[in-house]
């Protein structure tokens, strides 16, 4: 496979980032209160605080501590994606440019 330029790299990356606009405006819906995909993921699928736990194997106290921790943006991402591994999700990460693309974004720096 050959090596990508600057430019191919930007245009993919730039497709990549359109699953996270998507995301971000599911979520601001879905998330009115703004109370983390955990406990929303949760409480969507219907775990209990105890099974959760079980899954995670913490006790209950900590399921409300990691929720919490993720409302106020303090989580590490390795007990994020645990608890979401545990809730039958898997954890996606990454950066989308607030406005326009990444190649709007290489081209005027």
């Amino acid at each position: 496979m050959r090596k990508m330029g600057w430019e191919e790299r930007l245009r993919a990356l730039d497709e990549m980032a359109m699953a996270f606009y998507v995301a971000r405006g599911v979520a601001t819906n879905l998330q009115g209160k703004g109370e983390g995909w955990l406990r929303t993921v949760r409480r969507a699928v219907g775990i209990p605080v105890a099974e959760a736990a079980g899954r995670i194997g913490v006790k209950e106290d900590e399921v409300f501590r990691m929720e919490h921790a993720e409302r106020r943006g303090v989580i590490e991402l390795q007990t994020l994606r645990r608890a979401a591994e545990a809730l039958g999700c898997v954890l996606v990460y990454g950066l989308a440019p607030r406005e326009g693309t990444l190649k709007a974004m290489a081209a005027a720096i």
